[in-house]
């Protein structure tokens, strides 16, 4: 977590930008004035005119600029990487009507020491973001330099987490293998041990959203297939018969796809699971979760018969 002189640091570089620009005020509103004191002495010449609208037009657009970075709040979360480090990558929400363009022009001219990461598809149906890396003076200067619609939420990007660890998971589904009825089954069916009806959740789709899925687990009987990894620097989309995309290697998402639909510890044994894997491992970060959803939005999938699954914590699990 960020200590009382981190904050304050951070506060003081602030202050210190918006401090520049109200310098730069001061002698603009300077020349100004003695350009306007010399045209009432004398004649002024028609470029001494252009010059004086010219210095009155530049203190507002800077004037504009530093009321628009006074309003602007930057929230640094204590888990994030800038909060550790003093950089790291930052999530720009615009505010009001956002386009393709504009996120695409987001990217162009970005500052010294900061790069652009990659951006939502608006346009295709998908969410408004930015993403981009550098310290909390690069993404104040990125956004002095772009023309915005609204005050945009600005946030550093944090960490994401798995809730438990693998070898107690993996226990707890070998017992409820194991059981004749597993415990959790039990405990939602009704007084005749009825759950889903005749069903089960045939020709519902489920995308679990964790640490992928081990598709070739006994349990899912070939109704498991790979969708999408959104956890490394570009979101990467499978096909249904890669093995190595998606994949489950820390165990959490196969587990939760069993509770989802296992053939006999599942709620719902007969419906399709798709992994995204939007974590490789305890510790991920949220835009992993912004880019997944970004890129489901963008499949039209929302109907009666897609169910979105996330198991995952924005807190560090106890130890």
């Amino acid at each position: 977590p960020s200590s009382d002189t981190d904050i304050s640091q951070n506060h003081l570089r602030t202050h210190t930008m918006l401090s520049a620009i109200a310098l730069c005020l001061v002698s603009l509103t300077l020349q100004t004035a003695t350009a306007a004191k010399s045209c009432a002495a004398k004649s002024c010449a028609a470029n001494d005119d252009t010059d004086t609208v010219v210095a009155i037009k530049r203190k507002s657009m800077i004037q504009r600029r530093a009321d628009f970075l006074a309003g602007v709040e930057l929230k640094v979360h204590p888990d994030s990487a800038v909060a550790k480090t003093g950089r790291g990558e930052w999530i720009i929400y615009p505010e009001g009507n956002c386009g393709q363009e504009d996120l695409e022009s987001l990217a162009e001219d970005m500052p010294t020491d900061t790069r652009a990461i990659l951006h939502g598809h608006p346009d295709k149906g998908g969410l408004c973001f930015f993403v981009m890396e550098g310290t909390r003076e690069g993404v104040l200067q990125k956004l002095a330099m772009h023309r915005w619609n609204g005050t945009p939420r600005v946030e550093a990007d944090t960490a994401l987490y798995v809730d438990a660890e693998p070898a107690q998971e993996s226990e707890l589904l070998e017992d409820d293998v194991e059981a004749d009825v597993p415990w959790g089954l039990d405990k939602i069916a009704d007084k005749e041990g009825n759950m889903m009806g005749e069903l089960n959740g045939r020709g519902v789709d489920v995308y679990v959203w964790d640490t992928g899925i081990r598709t070739s687990h006994e349990e899912f009987g070939g109704r498991a297939v790979p969708a999408l990894e959104t956890f490394g620097s570009e979101p990467r989309e499978c096909t249904d018969t890669d093995a190595d995309c998606a994949a489950d290697e820390h165990g959490h998402g196969t587990f939760c796809a069993a509770i989802i639909g296992g053939n006999s510890v599942g709620v719902a044994p007969n419906v399709k699971l798709h992994a995204v894997k939007v974590i490789d491992g305890p510790v991920g970060k949220v835009t992993s979760l912004h880019t997944a959803l970004d890129w489901l939005l963008q499949q039209n999938l929302a109907s009666s018969s897609t169910v979105f699954s996330l198991s995952l914590n924005l807190q560090h699990p106890d130890p």
